[in-house]
């Protein structure tokens, strides 16, 4: 018995990973659930002989499927990693676009000139006008699957920690210096 718990286990594992670093690599988005559903019927189907042989195969099936997605979202825990990251940035505000209808702030990294992120904040661009400084602290929120960047946000510019914001705000880069995060000779 132990021993089929342990071959189980270790075939979920497996399991769990590899569809964890194809997700991963594969950037499924949206599609995930519909990946973990299979994988719980590939759980199924590679350890049938296991449940197949239990005093009640159902019961034992419907721990398989628990524990797949248990071991799933332990997986997508350990190696999803979130933090909190402060940079000082120099600081531009261009006028409103007619499409944005507010004021784009554009905030350019400070150790890593020539990558920048911009917002489209009415309360920013005040905010930093009459800072009467060229540089401020930003902080972001930033998430890493693997290790690799999956994305940044920002959390609080200088003391301010919540604005109004237009979407279509963005990163980017302008020239070869180096990128203000890093990331593992594995990310893609």
């Amino acid at each position: 018995m132990r021993r089929s718990l342990g071959i189980v286990g270790l075939k979920l594992l497996g399991l769990a990973v590899v569809i964890y670093v194809l997700s991963f690599y594969l950037r499924l988005g949206f599609l995930l659930q519909a990946v973990l559903g299979a994988g719980a019927l590939v759980s199924l189907a590679a350890t049938a002989s296991e449940w197949r042989s239990a005093q009640s195969p159902a019961l034992a099936a419907a721990g398989v499927v628990a524990a797949y997605l248990a071991v799933q979202a332990a997986i997508f825990s350990a190696l999803t990693t979130e933090s909190l990251v402060e940079r000082s940035m120099r600081w531009q505000i261009r006028a409103a676009s007619s499409d944005a209808r507010r004021p784009e702030v554009v905030l350019e990294f400070e150790d890593s000139p020539n990558n920048y992120v911009a917002l489209y904040s009415t309360q920013v661009a005040d905010y930093l006008s009459s800072s009467g400084l060229d540089r401020v602290e930003v902080q972001f929120f930033v998430t890493r699957d693997f290790g690799c960047l999956r994305g940044i946000r920002e959390t609080q510019i200088g003391t301010l920690v919540s604005w109004e914001t237009s979407s279509g705000g963005y990163t980017g880069s302008a020239g070869t210096s180096e990128p203000p995060w890093t990331n593992p000779w594995w990310c893609p």
